[in-house]
């Protein structure tokens, strides 16, 4: 199987809950994407909860463990809890009709699930009313969303997660106005595998997108810049703003030798330890004169 070098939701949670909007709908946005994918071949994942969603370093998330999913296709055997009275899973995520049954179950349930994650993100608890309820620290668009990702009745919750995950989008838009057309974009995350890498692997600058309108980078996730933070200007292929000359993106460079750095050097401390490319320098060694034999002879001893 595919090793993935990250940490659980859980994990993270567990250190930096509750999450800012922008990373939770980041993360969010992520998870229903694979999710989509998953419900387009008639699956449903039954088990969808913090420890079971991967994130990178970049901020690259996957859906993981799929060992009591579900296929709705009679046709096929892929299912290990079928049969009424079978409760596996998570009960603190669990959709009101997982728990009567397993079995009686489709993509509506997973998403009640995953609305209980996105409450936990953005406030510590898996429980949907304590963020509804909430007088003005959150969006009253999120809460709407929320609470009809969430409700008991699965007849009035989303039908399928892109229009789950398209509300959550206008959500993060209402940020940025003018994203209804095409607009040139930045993503500024310097783990991005999109980004300007050397043939030798050196991250050299931002991956700049032509033509977008999702808040998101679709290749790490990372929030996409529309215009400078500074001034308002439309963003260019540039490292700063020509409007007013503020830097737009990062580029990293050794402390010792001021080169560009590798993924595996960008937040190692090269102040101290260099980058590979200081470690992969070969010590000088000083060379002395040839000592000269001029015949001198003063016959001391020594």
């Amino acid at each position: 199987m595919q090793y993935i070098d990250g940490i659980t939701l859980d994990e993270h949670l567990k250190k930096h809950a509750p999450l800012s909007l922008d990373v939770a709908i980041n993360i969010s946005i992520q998870i229903l994407d694979a999710l989509g994918f998953v419900h387009n071949k008639n699956i449903v994942h039954r088990d969808i909860k913090p420890s079971n969603i991967m994130i990178l370093p970049s901020g690259h998330c996957y859906l993981i463990d799929f060992s009591i999913g579900f296929k709705i296709d009679p046709n096929t055997g892929m299912t290990r809890a079928t049969k009424t009275g079978d409760h596996l899973g998570s009960v603190q995520y669990m959709s009101p009709e997982q728990k009567q049954n397993m079995k009686d179950v489709d993509q509506r349930s997973d998403i009640y699930s995953f609305a209980l994650i996105v409450c936990e993100m953005l406030s510590g608890a898996p429980e949907a009313q304590n963020l509804i309820a909430s007088k003005s620290k959150f969006p009253e668009a999120l809460k709407k969303v929320i609470e009809r990702a969430s409700s008991y009745k699965r007849e009035e919750r989303y039908l399928n997660v892109y229009d789950f995950s398209r509300e959550l989008k206008q959500v993060s838009f209402a940020s940025l106005p003018f994203l209804d057309t095409p607009s040139k974009a930045v993503c500024n995350n310097i783990l991005c595998p999109s980004a300007n890498w050397s043939p030798q692997g050196y991250y050299r600058g931002a991956y700049f997108i032509e033509e977008s309108t999702e808040p998101f980078c679709t290749n790490c996730g990372n929030k996409l810049t529309y215009q400078c933070d500074s001034c308002g200007s439309p963003i260019e292929n540039t490292k700063f703003c020509g409007g007013c000359g503020s830097q737009q993106f990062d580029v990293p460079e050794c402390i010792k030798c001021h080169s560009f750095l590798k993924k595996e050097d960008m937040n190692a401390d090269t102040e101290s330890n260099g980058c590979e490319k200081c470690r992969n320098k070969k010590p000088i060694i000083p060379i002395s004169p040839p000592k000269i034999d001029d015949g001198f002879d003063d016959d001391i001893p020594f």
